[in-house]
């Protein structure tokens, strides 16, 4: 009854008298009133093929040769191009009592550690071995569409492709001749002048329509080997080892790609270096590594969002679909990357930051977490046992652009490590209009009524 009493009283004097400003003494006056919302907004997407990416130095981890044939994407033809570095004290075949090689006891084999393979495996190719006709420019950079011109045929080997086995192909008798005549000179002491010499060759295929093998070239098993004794008798062969990456980095090396895309269905309307709305590629964006082809993202809704109220975006999700002809069946051994995801440039270019020796380096969207002294790409992961993508988080990125802190030029989504690993992969992505593989951004956000 007393405890009764006293909650009468307590009601009786606190109680408020006008019921309108019911609870404002609990809010800031700026920020009276908060609305929560869920919207899936529009994005905007379209496919650039690029004509200028570099590759000089970005073969690191896979070199390509082969020819790959797609009814939907057409024909890429690789070939893997370089120059090999001099063993520190150069190269010589003279022994310690002077005498030089015996000629018929010399040989040149390159051997190649195949890392990777792609299409149909079961065929027998031919896989040719050139002399370069110019010399490959260690200074210079190049690009996946660049071609030299070839010299000789220095050796050739038709075998099956299978990756984790070694090609070995030996190396013309003439050409063994000409290296050992320089014995003693610059041309196989100095790496400058070794390159000139030597110029550099490409590896090629033919006799097969669609296969396609990756080199390692960081491989020991990857090595210009020469096998020679300086007398008859001798039963035990010297061997001298050049490589195409050593102790001082990497040679001139870099995979040249070549595109046909006239009897495709949507590739063909591509021009290079020029953008094409997604919604004229029958809906879908293209990725492909080899090609530099690539979808680029905009979300013209979200721009400027929260220009005249105050959002906070508590989670914006991006959701990318692989269309269903990616699980067709024609394409052999097809592998689909997880993606990320490259800033573009207000000219449409890949956006690129530069150290103060030079060196380039992408910029990718970061992980959201991510510190300027810890810069993690976001990356969204393929699932394979589900033929999707997960989900990634972009709140961060999706808040700069609704406060305009960040620039609209958008972001292209490219196959994870596109620079350091060279591929045939490719895939098609729906777009946000896509009836089976719809792209989506929702975000969750909420408004402070000012």
């Amino acid at each position: 009854m007393t405890s009764g009493l006293l909650l009468a009283v307590i009601l009786f004097f606190f109680a408020c008298d006008d019921q309108e400003k019911l609870g404002l003494d609990l809010q800031r006056a700026d920020q009276r009133l908060s609305t929560f919302a869920v919207d899936t907004f529009a994005v905007e997407s379209s496919v650039r093929m690029f004509d200028t990416l570099s590759v000089t130095g970005n073969t690191t981890t896979r070199a390509l040769v082969g020819t790959v044939k797609d009814n939907k994407f057409g024909t890429l033809e690789a070939m893997t191009l370089g120059g090999f570095l001099l063993p520190n004290a150069g190269i010589t075949f003279v022994d310690d009592q002077k005498r030089t090689p015996i000629l018929d006891s010399l040989s040149l084999t390159l051997f190649l550690q195949i890392a990777y393979d792609y299409g149909d495996t079961t065929q027998t190719p031919t896989i040719n071995v050139h002399r370069l006709a110019q010399p490959l420019i260690s200074t210079k950079t190049y690009y996946s569409s660049d071609r030299l011109p070839v010299g000789e045929l220095l050796g050739s080997v038709t075998q099956k492709i299978k990756r984790g086995t070694i090609l070995s192909i030996k190396l013309k008798d003439s050409f063994v001749r000409e290296i050992v005549s320089r014995e003693g000179t610059d041309d196989l002491k100095v790496q400058s002048a070794f390159d000139q010499f030597f110029k550099g060759i490409r590896i090629s295929i033919e006799g097969a329509n669609n296969v396609a093998f990756g080199i390692d070239p960081n491989s020991p098993n990857t090595v210009l080997t020469f096998r020679y004794k300086n007398e008859l008798a001798i039963t035990t062969y010297k061997s001298i080892s050049v490589f195409f990456t050593g102790t001082t980095g990497i040679g001139t090396l870099f995979t040249s790609i070549q595109s046909d895309f006239s009897q495709t269905p949507d590739l063909r309307k591509l021009v290079v270096n020029k953008f094409v709305p997604t919604t004229q590629l029958n809906n879908q964006g293209y990725i492909m590594n080899g090609a530099g082809i690539f979808t680029l993202l905009k979300f013209p809704s979200v721009y400027g969002f929260s220009q005249n109220k105050n959002v906070v975006v508590n989670r914006a999700e991006l959701i990318i679909e692989p269309t269903p002809d990616n699980f067709d069946g024609t394409r052999a051994n097809q592998t689909i990357p997880s993606l990320q995801f490259v800033f573009a440039k207000s000219d449409g270019n890949l956006s690129y930051s530069y150290a103060a020796s030079g060196k380039s380096f992408v910029n990718y969207l970061p992980a959201e977490g991510s510190t300027s002294n810890n810069l993690v790409a976001l990356t969204m992961p393929y699932l394979a046992s589900g033929r999707t993508f997960q989900p990634v988080i972009i709140t961060s990125y999706i808040q700069g652009l609704m406060n305009k802190t960040l620039d609209n030029s958008g972001i292209f989504v490219v196959p994870q490590g596109f620079l350091t690993s060279n591929s045939v992969e490719k895939l098609t992505i729906g777009n946000n209009k896509s009836t089976t593989s719809p792209m989506k951004l929702v975000v969750y956000y909420t408004v402070i009524t000012r």
